[in-house]
């Protein structure tokens, strides 16, 4: 049975917020000795129940086998970078081990063992000695690092003059072009451009599934995830919450943070600092009914309610729709489509609604988020997947999704926007 690229057993990882690890004094050899002893004895007595003591990993299993890409998902703090880092060999564990077969390429964040000093072409042949790798080896993938980061023309310029575009391409050229076994990429690529993206995207399938190699990446980007990853593990709060297949795994994700009850109700009280407050959202069938599951044939109505505490021009109020991958399906505000709802809004008590036609819906899981802003100035409230609802299609129609600038679906919106008297 072939052993797997990576082996991850009860991984745990503490901070203690506010600790010298040196202790006080200088930091000389004898300070350094008798830290690491400390550590490693483990001599701090009760460490584990004071309040400064941070666990951002705690007893994290699992193993990758060659050939798999792997995503890592979770929310902000939940483990994410910091098991990278120790897959990386940045920072070691507190407890566990992690047992890594082949050479590893690691990109954690723009510039992740680059030298400024130097230019790019002494970049490449550097990390390619770190990798181990000859100066013959690196010869012959030079000309495809330079090509595919698109710096032919800078790269006898040292990379502290690059520009942050610039630099992201270089060193993701650098750590997919120089045959890693494994190769670790956490969310620096969402710095890149559109395009770029697409492109790395690209190759970090080429080299999984042409070349065989191992992928671990780490983003917020669900539409990423699902797309490039076969198998996901989720972190929340330094546990790994579940680990499989990516569908599962995403499902797991999203339906905990929405309500399956059809209705949410905004228990956060109003600030004086805000323009506009949410107050309750709501999914209802045709008779009105809320409900957190909708049969074919049936329109899917949305109500939004908010209050105006400040009177606010050029704001409008609206809802996304995304479906259990995490993949926005459409994107729409009642400004979007009646510019009179750009105009002023008076303080007061508002409802808008609108309605979704489950002629454009597959079966499965869909998540609504609400959100106000003054387009590409400010967000006034931002509430994302409050909501969760299923949706059944007995007669199982076929829809297929075509790409446009507001999601993958298309269809007339019509928003009905009152205020109460």
């Amino acid at each position: 049975m072939t052993k797997p690229v990576i082996s991850i057993d009860n991984l745990s990882k503490r901070y203690i917020i506010g600790e010298n690890i040196y202790g006080t004094g200088a930091r000389t050899f004898r300070d350094l000795f008798d830290h690491k002893i400390r550590k490693l004895l483990d001599v701090k007595k009760h460490v584990a129940e004071k309040d400064n003591v941070i666990w951002a990993l705690r007893d994290v299993s699992f193993n990758v086998d060659q050939g798999d890409v792997i995503g890592v998902i979770g929310r902000n703090g939940a483990g994410k970078s910091t098991l990278l880092k120790i897959l990386s060999k940045i920072t070691e564990p507190t407890k566990g081990r992690v047992t890594m077969r082949g050479r590893v390429a690691s990109l954690l964040e723009v510039g992740t063992g680059f030298s400024y000093e130097l230019t790019g072409r002494e970049n490449i042949y550097l990390n390619g000695a770190i990798l181990g790798m000859r100066k013959a080896e690196i010869d012959t993938k030079f000309d495809k690092i330079v090509e595919f980061a698109e710096v032919a023309q800078f790269v006898d310029t040292p990379v502290k003059r690059y520009s942050s575009g610039m630099f992201l391409r270089l060193a993701f050229s650098v750590a997919a072009h120089l045959e890693p076994e494994v190769l670790i990429v956490d969310e620096v690529l969402a710095v890149g451009d559109v395009q770029f993206q697409k492109k790395c995207m690209g190759k970090m399938k080429d080299v999984s599934q042409n070349q065989g190699r191992t992928v671990l990446f780490v983003s917020h980007n669900i539409d990423a995830i699902a797309q490039l990853c076969k198998k996901c593990a989720l972190l929340e709060k330094g546990h790994l919450r579940v680990f499989g297949e990516t569908d599962d795994v995403i499902r797991a994700y999203l339906k905990p943070e929405a309500t399956q009850t059809g209705a949410f109700t905004n228990t956060k009280p109003a600030s004086s600092a805000e323009k506009i407050h949410l107050e309750s959202v709501k999914v209802m069938d045709a008779t009105r009914r809320v409900t957190p599951k909708i049969s074919s044939g049936e329109a899917i109505h949305v109500q939004v309610e908010y209050t105006v505490q400040k009177e606010v021009e050029g704001a409008r109020v609206g809802i996304m729709l995304k479906n259990h991958q995490g993949i926005i399906l459409v994107r729409n505000g009642d400004a979007d489509v009646d510019l009179r709802h750009y105009e002023k809004r008076g303080p007061g008590r508002y409802v808008n609604s609108c309605a979704i036609p489950t002629s454009v819906l597959k079966n499965g899981d869909y998540f609504l988020t609400v959100f106000s802003d003054i387009p590409m100035r400010e967000w006034l409230f931002y509430e994302e997947d409050v909501l969760a609802f299923e949706y059944q299609d007995f007669a199982n129609n076929d829809v297929v999704y075509h790409e446009y600038p507001t999601g993958l679906m298309k269809f007339d919106f019509h928003w009905d926007v009152t205020k109460d008297a």
